[in-house]
């Protein structure tokens, strides 16, 4: 099993290979991570063998696209402050998610000129953290913790 975290800690599987050969031979194996996360990217490798789990070195890779997102403020108490800068118009994902896992906020949002500033009420929500995640085409392109004061 293939597995990418942005951290380092938390790992998750986003593909799997089966083996070929046997233990002592020798065999080179290839993967492309089709959607990195924007920015940190650690990588290792899952290895079953009958029951018994390892796991490789771990690898970091750095994707830093052209596009840029700021988040502000943060802390924050009448809004959450987007400004997004996009190479092209295209279509953005936000979503806000509780520490509980649950989604309290969708919206998708245009960005026809390729700099948008968009802002989001969170008076209504509870005092805590959350988790804003932005998405595009499939690209995490954030993952941010907003402290509502």
């Amino acid at each position: 099993s293939i597995e990418r975290s942005s951290n380092g800690y938390d790992f998750e599987s986003i593909g799997q290979r089966l083996g070929e050969g046997t233990p002592n031979s020798l065999l080179n194996y290839q993967w492309t991570d089709e959607q990195p996360m924007q920015g940190a990217n650690y990588y290792r490798i899952r290895f079953d063998e009958s029951g018994v789990i390892s796991y490789s070195e771990i690898k970091f890779l750095n994707f830093e696209f052209a596009n840029q997102i700021s988040i502000f403020p943060n802390p924050c108490s009448k809004n959450i402050n987007l400004q997004l800068q996009f190479q092209e118009a295209t279509d953005i994902d936000v979503e806000l998610v509780n520490m509980l896992g649950q989604v309290v906020l969708e919206r998708s949002v245009s960005v026809l000129n390729g700099n948008l500033i968009y802002s989001i009420n969170a008076e209504n929500l509870a005092s805590g953290s959350y988790i804003l995640n932005i998405k595009s085409n499939g690209y995490l392109y954030e993952s941010k913790k907003i402290t509502k004061n």
